[in-house]
């Protein structure tokens, strides 16, 4: 006997092949809906469990190994295409999260040049299946700056960022760094990217070494401005509308070598006399 599909013109040999081409193609029925067709004979119930199978996997159009460094891969599987590259970056900024922070670039294996990187700007050529790498532009200036010598020219935004990631890595070290502490991570940084030096000469680190301490000031005030006691208490110094009060730079209560936590903030609607009794 053939069984007719009534919303296209394909043809089916059993009716559990029938129920198998709605759901597939034209989702139908549910797995509920499909209990109460009890007329189904055994033999065809395990065709439409597989094929059910093999529409979970052909949903899965891309199935993508993306490497965010240099050897750390990590698997993106994508139920459809997405609309434009840019879209793409945005999803795998969410899944990957905070790892792709900043701005970058997406590389593909492209099979027409036996495999060699190619920049992927036209959605359609993102692979169903294959192997992305994120390239950032210090990484790309780092191979430029070994072929030419030619130093990265930075965005504003691109530069503030560098700065913020410098800061709050440095800050969870030390909140207040001493000048040899500041220059010690600008020439780390120039060192780990040599496009980003700010001069030709030796000294390409100084203006990073200005740029940062600037950056971790800034850093520590809106820290002090939502609260963090660590730095907070060393707010309110000698200003304009203040003249007698302690030098912004005399007398800074920090953590003692080898000490954390010295100034702590207390969980929300505690004091000392509570957590004290809770100890108890």
């Amino acid at each position: 006997m053939e069984w007719k599909c009534k919303l296209c013109s394909a043809t089916a040999n059993t009716r559990g092949q029938l129920f198998w081409h709605y759901t597939v193609l034209h989702s139908q029925y549910s797995r509920v809906q499909l209990a109460f067709h009890t007329s189904l004979r055994s033999s065809d119930v395990p065709v439409f469990v597989l094929t059910r199978n093999q529409k979970m996997a052909a949903a899965q159009k891309h199935v993508l190994r993306v490497y965010v460094a240099r050897d750390t891969a990590l698997k993106l599987t994508l139920l459809e295409r997405p609309k434009s590259v840019e879209e793409l970056k945005e999803i795998m900024q969410d899944r990957f999260k905070p790892r792709l922070d900043g701005d970058f670039s997406l590389h593909y294996e492209d099979p027409d040049f036996d495999g060699d990187l190619c920049l992927l700007v036209d959605i359609q050529e993102l692979p169903e299946k294959g192997t992305l790498r994120v390239v950032r532009p210090e990484e790309e200036g780092n191979r430029v700056y070994e072929e030419s010598g030619k130093m990265l020219k930075l965005k504003r935004s691109q530069k503030s960022e560098i700065l913020k990631k410098m800061a709050e890595m440095i800050y969870s070290f030390k909140p207040y760094p001493h000048e040899k502490e500041l220059a010690i991570a600008a020439k780390a940084l120039i060192t780990a990217h040599p496009c980003l030096r700010m001069t030709a000469g030796e000294d390409g680190e100084l203006g990073w070494k200005r740029h940062i301490g600037y950056k971790v000031a800034s850093y520590r005030n809106n820290l002090a401005k939502v609260g963090v006691a660590e730095v907070a208490i060393n707010t309110g110094r000698r200003s304009r509308n203040n003249p007698d009060n302690d030098h912004p730079h005399q007398n800074i209560k920090k953590a003692r070598k080898a000490e954390v936590n010295y100034i702590i903030n207390l969980p929300k609607d505690q004091t000392p006399a509570t957590l004290e009794t809770m100890r108890d």
